[in-house]
């Protein structure tokens, strides 16, 4: 439900603070009004940390592998929503927050790679948002040995009927032993998440782009691809494209581009689309081609 900008205190949670509502832009700028969590460390030899509650019908928690992936430590958010309730990917849309997370060991921030699933297009409530719903595993990478202490810093945006800014601190012991359970689940996840298309026949074909309106147009193969599991985002920028419009009589995607507060940014930005095929999801890396 969207709802005036001003933010307004509704109730006071468990931990003291307050819950409180925004408008869709005021949500991109709501972190420091944050929800705060901190959590215990696991128990010794877990490869989990406890639930935490982010609001009713919304927790999350910390998973450890205890194995390695690709020569780095392979951890995860697992995040469960009740129905009506949704966070957000990295690029939230106009009216999320999007999800951050940083890492720390002991001697200090580790270098973290976050591996995203595809999300959804939203556009119940006349704005674009791009959502995840339901249960979802944020799968990661970490530089730093499967067993060594790690502490994950978590910064996001939950929506039901209202908007609840959410930072949570998890912390792994490291001594967490190899869970084969927590393994699958890891693997499983980071398989649902896009690698680089190497094909010579890519569903997304030629493109083009006109600056002056804005307009990203792109060839689509419409047996391969759902124009809905397209999203294409601008590497480094605030700036991002609305839904896909389907012109099916020449098999082609459009997209018009999206620059809060007049962002200039994706003028020197590479493309990037973000896309799902029976084979799996994928991503194309271009540098925008104007004309």
């Amino acid at each position: 439900m969207q709802i005036p900008c001003e933010h307004e205190v509704l109730k006071t949670g468990d931990l003291g603070s307050p819950q409180i509502r925004f408008i869709p832009d005021c949500m991109k700028h709501a972190a420091a009004f944050a929800l705060v969590v901190a959590l215990a460390p696991a128990a010794a030899a877990s490869a989990e940390t406890g639930w935490s509650e982010i609001m009713p019908g919304a927790r999350l928690r910390a998973l450890s592998a205890g194995t390695e992936a690709e020569g780095r430590a392979l951890v995860g958010i697992e995040i469960e929503l009740g129905a009506g309730i949704n966070t957000y990917w990295r690029l939230p849309g106009e009216t999320g927050l999007p999800t951050t997370v940083a890492a720390s060991g002991g001697d200090g921030p580790v270098d973290l790679e976050m591996r995203w699933p595809l999300p959804e297009w939203d556009l119940s409530e006349g704005y674009v948002d791009l959502v995840y719903r339901d249960t979802i595993i944020l799968p990661a990478l970490v530089d730093a040995p499967a067993a060594a202490p790690l502490t994950l810093e978590i910064v996001m945006g939950v929506c039901s009927d209202i908007c609840v800014p959410f930072r949570a601190t998890l912390s792994l012991p490291g001594d967490a032993r190899t869970d084969p359970g927590n393994s699958l689940r890891l693997r499983q996840a980071l398989n649902l998440t896009p690698i680089p298309f190497e094909g010579v026949d890519p569903p997304l074909g030629e493109m083009e782009f006109d600056r002056t309106t804005g307009a990203l147009s792109m060839l689509f193969d419409p047996q391969r691809i759902d124009p809905m599991q397209v999203f294409p985002s601008l590497d480094g920028t605030a700036s991002m494209f609305g839904a896909p419009e389907v012109d099916e009589a020449r098999n082609r995607l459009q997209f018009a581009l999206l620059a809060p507060g007049g962002d200039t940014s994706w003028q020197a930005a590479a493309l990037r689309l973000t896309f799902a095929t029976d084979d799996g999801p994928y991503e194309i890396v271009r540098k925008l081609e104007s004309r």
